[in-house]
């Protein structure tokens, strides 16, 4: 009872040692008198407790006439002595977002949902069947003011912040995960073009950056290799100083977007003679050769690619930072924000996999009640439910650290190994929830379950988020 006053510092401590009898007072309304209860509590319980004092002091009623007897009238045998009743508090319920989300946020979440709900999933299960890519579509996405969110009101975007448009990309992969990942993908290219260099803004900015804003243009991020993924340390791909070009030679596997008509450039991590650097090359470059579409098994409306550089010449202004920077930017930063991206997209989708499981089991009858009834069918939707609040949590925690410019590669590792696996629990519960319906093509958690599968592989697997874990903690010192 001697903690009834919580907190910390000196003033908890010393709210913690008072006796009962005079922290009582501060929370209830059994004093002779209502200023001397007030001035007991501020007295012996700190200034915490002071403010809790004045919160309830403007928060409590008066007592309602004709309720105000003494012990002694309504208990005559037992007591002999009298006092005032405690008061009823009515404290007042503000509206409070339970992820801490500004109003601006939660317009773009809703804004955003709508939007996914009316304009993106009527389509979502037959450009997964035939692997095609709606142009128009991404326009739109262009039209809405989504492929602008990351970039400063000085090319027209709307510098919405790291979390919102997170939270865009999560409600668009509720209902469609190929489409997201064109879109953070897609603008990641004009991101690192508009840090350029006052040379390389005046070409690049017209040409590429503002279109990639109005959703006109996307770019590819040329990283990994047939031999070389996690390991970036061992790329092949090299780009040689011949006078005032680039010369590239090499190949990359696994790009989206390099093969859609609105590719405009592929950022390209290459070998150079002081390190390895980002090389911007754009679409259509002599000796750029981009493959067939790769065949997967899931994000089937994503298009992915692979390809070749033959003796690919670019102009010298094209490097991106200093020579010998570019294994270091994208493994030190530009990892760091698309794990948030892809950790988004699968919280995107396992909170719809919830959802239309939690809608089937209610409505699914077997044994004469509805499974939603079924402890095992239970278990599996708290499991998903509490999962992918933790994940959003997460999520939001390492988005936020990294707007207000704090380290968070390690929040970022973990934010992407956990809600990706969550994500891959949620699916595969899901399809076991609707059991041979969910087996089938037609029903959408199947496609979940086969898109999801990417997220524990791409942008770093999940043993490589385990090792960066790992190496954050202080466990390679």
């Amino acid at each position: 009872m001697d903690y009834l006053v919580q907190g910390t510092g000196s003033q908890a401590i010393a709210a913690r040692r008072a006796p009962l009898s005079q922290i009582l007072p501060v929370v209830c309304d059994c004093a002779p008198s209502r200023k001397e209860r007030i001035d007991s509590g501020r007295e012996h319980a700190g200034p915490w407790a002071a403010r809790v004092v004045n919160r309830l002091e403007s928060r409590t009623e008066p007592p309602h006439a004709g309720e105000a007897q003494s012990v002694d009238d309504r208990f005559p045998a037992k007591t002999g002595r009298a006092f005032e009743p405690r008061p009823r508090l009515r404290l007042r319920q503000e509206p409070m977002d339970p992820y801490g989300y500004t109003e601006s946020q939660l317009q773009i979440q809703r804004t955003v949902r709508e939007f996914a709900r009316r304009e993106i999933a009527p389509g979502a299960e037959e450009r997964d069947r035939t692997s095609r890519f709606d142009y128009e579509l991404y326009r739109r996405l262009g039209a809405l003011g989504l492929t602008g969110m990351p970039f400063g009101e000085e090319f027209g975007g709307s510098d919405a912040g790291t979390l919102s448009f997170c939270l865009a990309l999560e409600e668009i992969s509720r209902v469609d995960m190929s489409l997201g990942m064109t879109l953070w993908v897609g603008i990641q290219g004009a991101q690192s073009m508009a840090h350029g260099s006052g040379e390389q803004l005046a070409a690049w900015r017209d040409a590429y950056i503002l279109p990639t804003v109005r959703g006109e243009l996307v770019s590819a991020g040329g990283i990994t290799e047939p031999d070389a993924g996690s390991d970036t340390a061992a790329l092949k791909t090299r780009a040689v100083l011949d006078g005032d070009e680039w010369v590239i030679d090499g190949a990359k596997i696994f790009i989206s977007n390099a093969g859609l008509d609105i590719c405009a450039i592929v950022m390209v991590l290459c070998r150079t003679d002081e390190g390895f650097g980002i090389v911007i090359v754009p679409s259509g470059t002599p000796g750029y050769t981009v493959g067939p579409p790769l065949r997967k098994m899931g994000l089937r409306s994503s298009d992915t690619r692979e390809l070749f550089f033959d003796g690919c010449r670019v102009p010298r202004m094209n490097l991106l930072g200093g020579r010998g920077s570019g294994r270091q930017a994208i493994v030190g930063g530009g990892f760091h924000i698309t794990r948030l991206y892809l950790a988004s997209q699968a919280v995107g989708l396992a909170s719809e996999c919830l959802d239309l499981s939690l809608a089937h089991a209610k409505d699914r009858v077997a044994f004469k009640r509805p499974i939603a009834r079924f402890q095992y069918v239970q278990g599996m939707l708290v499991d998903m439910a509490l999962e992918v609040q933790m994940a959003r949590l997460l999520r939001d925690q390492a988005c936020r650290l990294q707007e207000a410019r704090l380290p968070y590669a390690k929040e970022a590792a973990m934010a992407k190994l956990f809600c990706a696996e969550m994500a891959k629990r949620a699916a595969d519960s899901a399809v076991q929830i609707f059991g041979g319906l969910g087996f089938m093509d037609e029903t959408p958690v199947s496609r979940y379950y086969r898109d999801i599968r990417a997220s524990t592989i791409a942008e770093g697997t999940s043993e490589i988020q385990k090792h960066i874990i790992a190496r954050e903690l202080g466990c390679f010192e």
